[in-house]
């Protein structure tokens, strides 16, 4: 009852479950195909057959954004899949066994001293633009924060009694990671991963408008942003639309992750503002 009345959780996880919905349901939900041409209706405005209009080659904005809801997600949580995994086993190692500690948060340093969208940018631009090599390249840097994150959920869970408790009755270190301390971070990793995913898109869309992300004619919201901006004072619902897909998608993942932050660990609020 308590997460029903969390209204960051209520709109947040509507609008992911329209996402969702558009994204598995695309080829029923979309008037046109997305990838069609229709050149006799370029930049037109929009209108009954074209809810949000089309671009310069003709083709359906609305089925476009609606495809691209698609690749943008699927990419996104892929990466947030692969960096989650990573960091929590990293961190967990390093939390646990203070001996290898050093060593893993140094590796976790040196991937947070870069920026994530610069190393992607240089790792794109070396294997080429492709939707393997930009889930690649977005999965270098981000596994950083989960490790530092279990780290210290780790240390301090592993001095709790209950833990004690298990060491004299003899259980493994593996028990007692995955069945006692692992499921006491998984409150703070599910909030934070929320809110990644909405970086994540983000940073798919930078990628698309650079032109090293997904290539067309696969639908992406970055390199749909990019084809309408030479158009911009002729047909600005290209740009404007797009542009509101990617707002509404990060607003929802972060008002989402801001709802879970206050009912499951109100104590990452600070950790989320930095």
């Amino acid at each position: 009852m308590r997460n029903m009345k969390n209204k960051s959780i209520l709109i947040g996880g509507l609008i992911i479950i329209v996402l969702t919905f558009t994204t598995v349901f695309a080829p029923f939900v979309t008037p046109h195909d997305p990838t069609e041409q229709n050149p006799e209706d370029r930049l037109s405005s929009p209108n009954d057959e074209y809810p949000l209009g089309t671009d310069h080659f003709g083709r359906c904005i609305f089925s476009r954004l609606a495809y691209g809801t698609r690749t943008s997600l699927v990419i996104a949580i892929a990466v947030s899949a692969i960096v989650v995994s990573i960091g929590t086993i990293l961190g967990a190692i390093a939390g646990y066994y203070r001996m290898i500690d050093n060593i893993v948060m140094r590796f976790a340093d040196i991937a947070l001293a870069f920026p994530s969208i610069v190393l992607a940018l240089a790792i794109v631009g070396m294997l080429g633009p492709s939707t393997p090599n930009i889930i690649i390249a977005l999965s270098a840097t981000g596994w950083g924060k989960y490790a530092r994150l279990v780290r210290g959920t780790v240390l301090s869970i592993k001095e709790k009694e209950f833990i004690e408790s298990a060491q004299a009755l003899g259980c493994n270190d593996a028990y007692i990671l995955f069945r006692h301390i692992l499921p006491n971070c998984l409150a703070s990793i599910v909030v934070v991963a929320s809110l990644g995913i909405g970086g994540k898109i983000i940073s798919i869309a930078g990628l698309g408008f650079l032109g090293l992300g997904v290539q067309p004619p696969t639908p992406e919201w970055g390199t749909m942003i990019k084809g309408g901006l030479p158009l911009l004072h002729v047909a600005p619902h290209i740009v404007i639309f797009s542009g509101l897909m990617i707002m509404i998608t990060v607003l929802a993942f972060n008002l989402l992750a801001d709802g879970l932050r206050d009912t499951l660990d109100p104590r990452l609020k600070d950790m989320m503002m930095k």
